[in-house]
C-alpha cells in the first residue's frame, strides 16, 4: 500500500514538472514572437515612412520643375502643361491671368516699405490700347494700431503720351505724425480679404500706377470702376510621385519699373 503511494506521489511531481516546462515553452515562444513582430512592423513602417519622404521630395521636385517649365517657355501660360520625369514622378502647371475690377496687388504677399508695386492701367509692356479711366480704391492692412501702421502713397502717370504727367495721393490713418498727408478711408473686404484702410484715386487717362506703402510693411489690393488689364499670373503646380502629392504657387508679375522712370521716361524707346 505504502509502495503504491509513493509511486502515485512521484508520478504526480513528473507530471506537474512536464506542465511546468510546457508552459515556459509556450511564454518563451509568445515572447520570441512578440519581439519578431515588433521588428518586423518597425521595419515595414520605416520603409514606409522613407517610401512617403522620398515620394514627397519627388512630388516637391516635380511641381518645382513644372513652374521651371512655364517661366522658361512662357507660351504655355495660355494652355499649361503636363510631364512625367524620368524618376517617374508628374507635374501639372497651369497660369492663370491676374485681371478684373479687383485684384489683391502682388498676389496679397506684403509690400515692404518704400518699395511699391505697380499697377498697370494700359497693356504690358508697350503701354498698348487705350488709357484707363475711372476711379481706382486702394485698400491696405494695418500691422498693428493706425500709427505703428502704414501710410500709403500713390503716383499715377496719365495724361498725353508725348507729354505725360504724374499725379501723386498720399493718406495716413494716424492723424499725429503730421505729414500733411489726408486721412484714410475706412476699409472693406476684397476677394474675401478685410482692409482697414483705404484711399480713392480718380484717373484720366492713366498708363501705370505705383502704390507706395510708407512707414511699414502692408499687403495691399485695388478695386477699379472698370476691369484692369493683365498685372501678371499665378502659376499654380501639382506635383505627384506615388501618393505623395505637393502643390507650389507662384506669383509671376510684370517687372517692376525704376523709380528713374517717372514720370518722363516711361514712354521712350
Amino acid at each position: 500500500m505504502h509502495r503504491f503511494l509513493y509511486k502515485l506521489v512521484k508520478n504526480h511531481k513528473k507530471q506537474g514538472q512536464k506542465g511546468q516546462i510546457l508552459l515556459m515553452v509556450v511564454l518563451a515562444t509568445v515572447i520570441t514572437l512578440t519581439v519578431g513582430l515588433s521588428a518586423i512592423s518597425r521595419t515595414i513602417t520605416n520603409t514606409r515612412v522613407s517610401t512617403e519622404e522620398a515620394n514627397s521630395q519627388k512630388a516637391l521636385s516635380a511641381a518645382e520643375a513644372g513652374i521651371e517649365e512655364l517661366l522658361s517657355n512662357q507660351s504655355l501660360f495660355a494652355t499649361g502643361t503636363t510631364k512625367t520625369l524620368s524618376n517617374n514622378s508628374v507635374f501639372e502647371t497651369e497660369a492663370v491671368a491676374v485681371s478684373g475690377t479687383q485684384i489683391h496687388i502682388n498676389d496679397g504677399n506684403r509690400i515692404l516699405k518704400d518699395d511699391g508695386a505697380d499697377i498697370w492701367l494700359t497693356n504690358y509692356p508697350d503701354f498698348s490700347g487705350s488709357p484707363w479711366n475711372g476711379t481706382l480704391t486702394i485698400y491696405w492692412t494695418n500691422t498693428g494700431s493706425a500709427c505703428s501702421g502704414p501710410a500709403v502713397e500713390v503716383a499715377v502717370i496719365h495724361g498725353a503720351r508725348a507729354n505725360p504727367s504724374m499725379g501723386r495721393y498720399t493718406a495716413d490713418p494716424c492723424s499725429t505724425r503730421n505729414n500733411n498727408f489726408s486721412g484714410a478711408l475706412g476699409g472693406g473686404t476684397v476677394l474675401g480679404k478685410s482692409f482697414q484702410n483705404r484711399i480713392s484715386v480718380p484717373v484720366t487717362n492713366g498708363y501705370i500706377a505705383r502704390v507706395i506703402p510708407l512707414y511699414a510693411n502692408t499687403e495691399m489690393a485695388v478695386v477699379g470702376t472698370s476691369a484692369l488689364p493683365v498685372q501678371g499670373y499665378v502659376i499654380d503646380s501639382v506635383g505627384i510621385s506615388g501618393d505623395a502629392t505637393r502643390k507650389l504657387r507662384v506669383f509671376q508679375g510684370h517687372p517692376r519699373l525704376p523709380i528713374e522712370f517717372f514720370p518722363y521716361n516711361v514712354f521712350l524707346p
